[in-house]
């Protein structure tokens, strides 16, 4: 998948638009994940992030969080707390997608990973 999908912003009235932002997150989080462990020699968790469950919201949060951490920790980068967001406010919504795959964007340029 693209990593440009990330910058789309799921809509709460949208099912397959939380689907496809899922996938396109979970691709991106195993490539940089990948190439960490391929470039550098170092392994990271890797976390259960597709689907994203909506029961479950906080805690996929908390674990996306927990993901990008070890990413940045690793990569040296500033990273942003995407540990909360409120998706039924399109502004909240659109600022976090932004933040969000700003910083995927920064690291797949990082690592070269399309």
């Amino acid at each position: 998948m693209s990593l440009g999908t990330l910058f789309n912003v799921p809509s709460l009235q949208d099912e397959a638009s939380f689907n496809y932002f899922s996938q396109a997150n979970m691709d991106s989080h195993r490539l940089v994940t990948f190439a960490i462990t391929a470039q550098k020699n170092i392994n990271i968790d890797m976390y259960p992030l597709d689907p994203i469950p909506f029961f479950e919201f906080k805690t996929w949060l908390f674990i996306h969080q927990a993901w990008h951490n070890a990413i940045n920790g690793v990569l040296g980068t500033s990273g942003y707390d995407l540990s909360d967001v409120d998706f039924s406010d399109e502004q909240q919504a659109a600022a976090w997608t932004y933040l969000h795959a700003q910083e995927h964007r920064q690291w797949h340029d990082m690592l070269r990973v399309m």
